[in-house]
């Protein structure tokens, strides 16, 4: 092999080795990590209060009694209040959880009840749809910091009901009747 032929294949060793090992090293490189540091993540909160005569009340407020209601004929609205104490925009609806007791009628869709606000708006229900399951308020659009105050017309939170017991569910013989121990239970949901 002549000399000229043994140095060209010498630097073409050298050549290919060197394209070999900066091929291997730029293959070794990584950068250095970041990061997002502390993430939380929370959500906005749905908080329904009741007026109870003296405060607000995240639980409970005294009901209702009516007496001397004739049969088919409508009772006075009662008024009751409530307020958005959360941070979200709220649907409303009611529900009553548990079958109240009852004498001398029959047949709870024969109890009539009414919620509305001052708006005008009426949401016409009866005891059957609410012991089946939530039944929307009326002008469901409770925005947060919603405050009803019975002092002041026209306030989101102001709220009345009614209730009516038809007189064809009365039942034959009966002197009177009756319905009690039932709750309204009202809840938030984010709109």
């Amino acid at each position: 092999m002549s000399r000229t032929a043994i140095i060209a294949r010498a630097i073409g060793v050298i050549g290919a080795t060197t394209v070999l090992a900066t091929g291997v090293t730029w293959a070794a490189l990584t950068s250095n990590n970041v990061s997002l540091a502390a993430n939380s993540i929370s959500t906005v909160n749905a908080a329904v209060q009741i007026y109870d005569g003296t405060g607000w009340n995240s639980t409970s407020a005294t009901g209702f009694t009516i007496t001397g209601l004739k049969p088919g004929t409508e009772s006075a609205a009662k008024p009751f209040y409530l307020k958005n104490n959360g941070t979200a925009d709220l649907k409303l609806a009611v529900r009553v959880p548990v079958e109240p007791t009852s004498t001398g009628f029959s047949g709870w869709q024969n109890l009539k009840v009414t919620i509305s606000d001052e708006f005008g708006n009426s949401k016409p229900t009866d005891m059957a749809a609410l012991l089946a399951g939530p039944v929307e308020m009326p002008g469901n659009n409770f925005p947060t910091g919603a405050e009803g105050n019975g002092s002041v017309l026209l306030t989101k939170g102001n709220y009345n009901i009614k209730f009516k017991l038809e007189s064809s569910s009365i039942l034959p013989g009966s002197s009177s009747a009756s319905v009690g121990n039932f709750d309204l239970e009202i809840s938030g949901e984010q709109q």
